[in-house]
């Protein structure tokens, strides 16, 4: 996994979802979810900030040999403290450069009239042998 190469130990304190969308069988490898659970040392946390769509389903003994943490906050954020909650802190992460987010785009369209193939490619990444969503430039 490119991941344990870059930081050379046992796995991520803390890994964000960050794709969401339906993932029904959630702890599969090929699974955005089930890749973060798998970059997460034991004792790490995973932090979903992708919204889920429907049922998810897992096992849930992986989370609990491995103590890993899976912070799903319902609203879409959750306070970690008095003044941080999910989002500042991955706002924070990679505005600092802790997290690089252009390597998760699956692709790059140029303009408007690509919108229709980045939501072909958001849907099914895998059909489109894309790694995750497309990012779409304007302007």
């Amino acid at each position: 996994m490119a991941i344990a190469a870059l930081i050379d130990g046992p796995g991520a304190n803390i890994v964000f979802e960050a794709v969401g969308g339906a993932q029904p069988r959630a702890i599969e490898p090929t699974t955005p979810l089930g890749q973060a659970f798998r970059m997460a040392r034991v004792g790490g946390r995973v932090f979903q900030v992708g919204h889920l769509d429907g049922v998810v389903a897992f096992e849930p003994r992986r989370l609990q040999a491995d103590r890993i943490d899976w912070i799903a906050p319902g609203s879409g954020l959750r306070k970690l403290s008095p003044v941080l909650n999910t989002g500042q802190l991955a706002t924070r992460l990679v505005g600092e450069g802790a997290i690089d987010v252009h390597s998760l785009v699956g692709a790059k369209l140029a303009g408007l009239e690509a919108f229709d193939r980045a939501a072909t490619i958001g849907l099914d990444p895998a059909g489109a042998n894309a790694l995750g969503p497309a990012q779409l430039v304007v302007g």
